[in-house]
């Protein structure tokens, strides 16, 4: 069996973005000939954790973890000390504000530079011990990629970096590409893809973007190995019809860009026009970032469920019972797929996708057959007539769903590890020719 060094920071038991994808990898490689050594943190800066993760992985699974002194490190020291003398409420945020700028200088692509330092050497031991035949980089944070990228060069191994989110073309980027640190993190991102054998992507959107920024690629050396579902995350009953309010459920963080206030919006609409809790119900399950202010505001509290953050085994377990999930994919990340997306597909449940028409989740879930009621994000309007016309489906009886089996099943995790072993199979290949 062939080995891969996998360099991913965010790793279980560490729950936050994009864990799940290099967990599924780590879990389902071994399938297609590849055996994972992973290098991740060993202080994780993310402070949640969720143990059903690591729960998911074989005991076999090789695990380096290094620690590194970070921002996060030093403001949880620092907030400490304050907490100690009764001063964090009062000089918290600006200890933050002042470690941070500190660090700011040694902090490029991000703040988890110092410890993408710290790992290099540990991954050209890694590297030597276990015999390693090509390196796998994965980001958020874009400093995976800088020891993927130092270690290609020192030991020749081919380097595949896979972007789960797109970095300079990202919505969420502002950097002024003039200023000095914008020019920094121009010239890192074409020394990756310069350097690494393949660069993947998640969407179709995304790595034709990397094709058009960089044409002097062939076509090949950019990929495309989507997110997906594991079919052992999704319950296997099979929600039927059944008498009572129409229950709609929302999985995930809102933040930035993400809020709730559209649906809320709709749904204290609808309650001005009559409808009762007795007739509909939200769930949300994740962090509500500040947000769960808006149920207040609305007056929707005999309306709504809060369930707060849970672990990834519980999530969906917690919205078993409803009849539809809330996407929400506003403009700003439409180039961006969702990993919720293909769990939805694969739930069986009806979807409500806030989201542009023309954007490739929402072409992605209109292929999958009928099962899906597209509006816009901000168009409160829209999402009004939405619930009205879902509510007296359900209650009619026929809010059911008809996807293809066939073209869901394509986005199994196992099946988009399978991907990545046919890349690894290839750069590797390539570099003994």
């Amino acid at each position: 069996m062939r080995k891969v060094l996998v360099v991913a920071y965010i790793f279980p038991p560490t729950a936050t973005t994009g864990v799940h994808r290099t967990t599924k990898f780590a879990k389902y490689l071994p399938e297609f000939g590849w055996q994972p050594i992973v290098l991740t943190t060993g202080n994780s800066a993310y402070e949640r954790i969720d143990r059903s993760l690591t729960a998911e992985l074989s005991d076999e699974l090789k695990v380096i973890r290094v620690k590194a002194f970070e921002s996060a490190q030093a403001c949880r020291l620092a907030r400490g000390a304050l907490r100690s003398l009764g001063l964090e409420s009062r000089f918290g945020a600006a200890i933050d504000w002042r470690i941070e700028s500190i660090f700011r200088g040694r902090s490029i692509p991000d703040e988890h530079a110092p410890w993408a330092r710290k790992a290099i050497p540990v991954a050209l031991e890694a590297v030597r011990q276990h015999d390693v035949d090509v390196i796998f980089t994965t980001s958020w944070p874009y400093s995976d990629h800088l020891v993927g990228m130092e270690v290609a060069r020192q030991t020749g191994l081919p380097w595949v970096a896979d972007f789960r989110d797109p970095w300079l073309a990202n919505s969420n980027y502002h950097r002024d590409s003039e200023d000095a640190l914008g020019c920094i993190e121009k010239k890192l991102e074409k020394n990756f893809v310069e350097s690494a054998s393949a660069i993947i992507g998640t969407s179709k959107h995304m790595v034709e973007s990397f094709r058009k920024l960089y044409p002097g690629f062939s076509s090949q050396h950019f990929r495309l190995v989507r997110n997906g579902y594991d079919p052992e995350n999704i319950p296997k009953t099979i929600l039927e019809v059944t008498p009572g309010p129409m229950k709609i459920g929302y999985v995930g963080a809102f933040y930035r860009t993400r809020s709730p206030k559209s649906i809320l919006a709709a749904l204290a609409a609808l309650r001005e026009q009559g409808v009762s809790p007795k007739e509909i119900q939200l769930a949300f399950v994740g962090n509500m970032g500040g947000t769960e202010s808006y149920i207040q505001e609305y007056d929707l509290e005999q309306y709504c469920r809060v369930y707060g953050q849970l672990s990834f085994s519980d999530c969906y377990r917690a919205v078993a019972d409803c009849h539809i999930l809330w996407h929400l994919n506003p403009s700003e990340d439409a180039a961006t797929i969702p990993g919720k997306t293909y769990e939805y597909l694969a739930s069986g449940k009806w979807i409500l996708a806030s989201m542009p028409c023309t954007s490739e989740s929402a072409q992605l879930l209109a292929a999958a057959g009928e099962g899906a009621t597209f509006v816009e994000p901000d168009d409160v309007d829209e999402m009004t007539a939405a619930l009205r016309d879902l509510l007296a489906r359900h209650e009619a009886g026929v809010l059911t769903c008809c996807r293809n089996a066939e073209y869901v099943e394509q986005f199994s995790r196992q099946r988009q590890a399978g991907l990545l072993a046919d890349i690894l199979n290839e750069v590797s290949e390539a570099s003994t020719v």
